[in-house]
């Protein structure tokens, strides 16, 4: 792969990700705002709440979609929904609408992460990898931090639904480079859904424990980026900028603890999965049986030189005395 290429894909997957990031803060601090305006504070949790669940619903299935059609078809589709959710959230008359662009937009969350992360992970070797996800880390970090100052100083001056729309650029930006990522020729029946594979994953025990450590920590920080500006805003009367910038040192925080998290045991886990199977295998194939580990197989125990054989003799052949 050249190195063209290689810039335009990872300029590709960071502005796509950097665009769903600057929407997490950015409609967080503003949606005291749009509950008040649209007067429905009783579906304030669902603004992010539909969001992610329509994201968490989808991403596995658009994991699966993007190892069989590749991700460049998955990369487009979902920055499609993105786009159009955010669209529709601009003019939203009614709270309800409101949400259903969101869910709109969660979709397309679902498959813009696991295309980005799979482009790269198909392009590049291991150590540009790494380089290349650290980069990811930065652009998603850096993004969820001018988030919530952007959303402030929209809701504070010419207001909420225009601000919705500065992460478009990003988006069509992601659009016009997606050639740049990998695809691959439909296979036979390629929508079916391996379940079994989904749920075979789920025995590994280290993969299990790192997913109730990252769902703990996600509690907590999405509790953070939902209710937070609601108390500054409403309890403390603070201005929606003002409590965007109060938002940083805390995302700086979730930055630096998601990129030291990694010395959690990823080894681990990565040894407790096996090695990767080669493409094409009954593993990745959609009518394969998912997920099979491998079992070892002892090998032979070695003959003592001593220990005579106890195998009973063939028919019509003599055994005589042992030769000295």
């Amino acid at each position: 792969m050249n190195t063209r290429n290689t810039h335009r894909t990872l300029t590709a997957t960071a502005s796509g990700m950097a665009a769903s990031g600057i929407m997490q803060t950015l409609l967080a601090n503003a949606t005291p705002r749009i509950v008040d305006e649209l007067a429905a504070p009783e579906l304030y949790g669902l603004v992010a709440g539909s969001y992610l669940i329509a994201s968490t619903v989808t991403l596995p299935l658009f994991a699966q979609y993007a190892d069989r059609l590749g991700p460049r078809r998955i990369f487009v589709i979902g920055h499609l929904c993105f786009v159009i959710g955010t669209i529709a959230m601009v003019p939203a008359p009614s709270m309800p609408a409101f949400i259903a662009a969101r869910i709109m937009q969660g979709v397309g969350a679902g498959a813009i992460a696991p295309a980005a992360l799979a482009s790269l992970g198909l392009l590049l070797d291991e150590q540009a990898r790494a380089r290349a996800f650290s980069q990811l880390a930065v652009a998603q970090v850096g993004a969820n931090v001018v988030g919530g100052p952007i959303g402030g100083w929209f809701t504070d001056g010419p207001g909420w639904r225009p601000g919705l729309l500065t992460v478009l650029p990003l988006s069509l930006t992601s659009l016009l480079l997606a050639t740049s990522l990998p695809t691959a020729e439909a296979p036979p029946q390629w929508w079916r859904v391996s379940l079994r594979e989904r749920f075979d994953l789920w025995r590994i025990r280290s993969l299990r424990r790192l997913a109730g450590v990252a769902a703990l920590v996600g509690l907590v920080s999405l509790g953070l980026l939902t209710y937070a500006p609601l108390v500054l805003q409403s309890l403390h009367g603070l201005r929606a900028t003002t409590a965007g910038w109060l938002l940083a040192p805390a995302l700086v925080g979730i930055g630096l603890g998601t990129a030291a998290s990694r010395q959690l045991g990823p080894g681990d886990l990565l040894s407790a999965a096996g090695p990767a199977p080669p493409p094409g295998s009954r593993r990745n194939s959609p009518h394969g049986g998912g997920c099979r580990h491998r079992h070892h197989v002892p090998a032979p125990a070695a003959r003592h030189p001593d220990r005579r054989s106890t195998r009973s003799p063939r028919p019509g052949r003599s055994h005589g005395p042992a030769r000295p």
